[in-house]
């Protein structure tokens, strides 16, 4: 009889055990897994008297911060030269995963990614989340189709996206560069148009954005290897880019209020993989000059998803609704 009561008292115990158990694994769910989207809130403007009425944001894809940091400064000497001499820089804090979507949706939502997007392998995000493109007066967007694609899926009439074909990527895998002289090529043909275009006012509005997705330097991080001749060639193919970007836009709005910043998604391993938490991963380089940029000598870090509000402070719109 004693028997049968301990046997009954161990079941009891085990079914017991087994939803605590459950109830704790939901309460990790619910703190960890919970998305960051709150639909319905009011947007607040980040200020009436922005320093900038447009901005160049320039994201390399793959680029870690010690890639043109510290002893590797000789590979972009053109950014070097900007970042010391008149603009502020540091190194933005990304979290994991290290991946090209949550990097963006940080960068330019302010928020992290839905964590429900792992079931897509981070490639669609299952929710939809606000941007400093969606709060753009006007946005143009180029790069690869797996991100600029992704950022306007209202079709909103004023965000403009241009990439090249999916096959492109395959292709680039042995001429990593190429991704990149797509944009560029892509940006001084759109920018030489519309400055003798007289019905274009939407181009010279306040508040408009200009995207750049560079995905030359990620492709060769993986084909070849960070440490690789062609890793550091697509570095140094950016940075002799970055003054002729400028001066590009400088000779169309000759006004001074052009902001420019130059980022990364991700950094990379040194066998050339990305997702975990290494330094190499997470450390990313911001740089920033032109209007609205006080001069700062001084390396300043901040978290990926702060570089958000700083492009929506430049140009005075909207902070994206659910940045952090």
């Amino acid at each position: 009889m004693n028997g049968m009561f301990k046997n009954r008292n161990v079941v009891i115990l085990i079914i017991f055990g087994f939803f605590v158990h459950a109830l704790i694994l939901k309460a990790v769910f619910d703190i960890y897994f919970s998305s960051p989207i709150d639909n319905g809130m009011t947007p607040i403007k980040s200020t009436n008297n922005p320093p900038a009425k447009r901005l160049v944001f320039i994201v390399a894809d793959g680029l870690r911060a010690d890639g043109i940091f510290g002893k590797s400064q000789s590979e972009a000497p053109n950014l070097t030269k900007i970042r010391k001499t008149r603009g502020s820089w540091g190194v933005a804090h990304t979290r994991v995963p290290t991946e090209s979507r949550p990097g963006h949706i940080a960068l330019l939502g302010g928020i992290y990614e839905d964590p429900a997007a792992i079931l897509k392998g981070w490639k669609v995000n299952p929710v939809d989340f606000d941007s400093v493109i969606n709060q753009s007066t006007n946005a143009w967007c180029w790069g690869g189709p797996s991100i600029v694609n992704m950022f306007n899926r209202d079709n909103l009439p004023h965000i403009h996206l241009y990439s090249y074909d999916p096959s492109m990527e395959d292709y680039g895998k042995n001429d990593t560069i190429s991704l990149d002289q797509w944009v560029f090529d892509q940006v001084e043909n759109f920018i030489e148009q519309h400055k003798i275009c007289n019905d274009c006012k939407h181009f010279r509005q306040s508040g408009n954005l200009f995207f750049l997705h560079l995905l030359g330097i990620d492709t060769a991080g993986h084909a070849y290897k960070p440490e690789s001749a062609e890793y550091k060639s697509n570095i140094k193919f950016v940075d002799e880019h970055i003054p002729k970007i400028e001066e590009l836009f400088e000779n169309v709005f000759p006004d001074k209020s052009t902001a420019y910043v130059f980022s990364a998604d991700h950094g990379m391993t040194n066998w050339g993989s990305h997702g975990a938490g290494s330094y190499h991963e997470t450390e990313t380089p911001l740089i920033a000059w032109g209007a609205g940029i006080k001069i700062n000598q001084k390396r300043m870090d901040i978290d990926q998803i702060d570089v958000a509000p700083l492009l929506s402070a430049l140009i005075g719109i909207n902070f994206p609704i659910n940045s952090l």
